[in-house]
């Protein structure tokens, strides 16, 4: 195993003993994360030593998650932030985010 896959497989271990039988609204069961192309550790304020797991087709949801927060903050803080990102069980990191500016159209 890989050290990158061996990251990926600490974290789904780590995850699957701490949750044990119990469950959070949309827990995946182990296959489903092992086989998912994107799956993405968040650490939630209230749970500070636990992780919760989504899946993604692709960074897609991830991306448009990343742009609400530049947005939405100032209306709302979120309670999960983002702890890793795995694409085919290799860690992605965020390398670059570009804003760009226009002129607002005239009123």
């Amino acid at each position: 195993m890989s050290n990158k896959s061996s990251e990926f497989m600490k974290l789904v271990e780590y995850h699957e003993r701490e949750w044990g039988t119990k469950s959070y609204v949309g827990r995946p069961k182990l296959g489903e994360i092992l086989s998912s192309p994107v799956v993405v550790f968040w650490a939630d304020e209230s749970k500070a030593d636990k992780y919760f797991i989504t899946l993604h087709a692709d960074l897609q949801d991830i991306e448009r998650h990343l742009l609400r927060l530049v947005f939405r903050t100032s209306i709302q803080v979120p309670k999960r932030r983002i702890v890793r990102i795995f694409e085919h069980q290799k860690r992605i990191i965020v390398k670059r985010v570009r804003l760009t500016f226009d002129q607002a159209p005239d009123s």
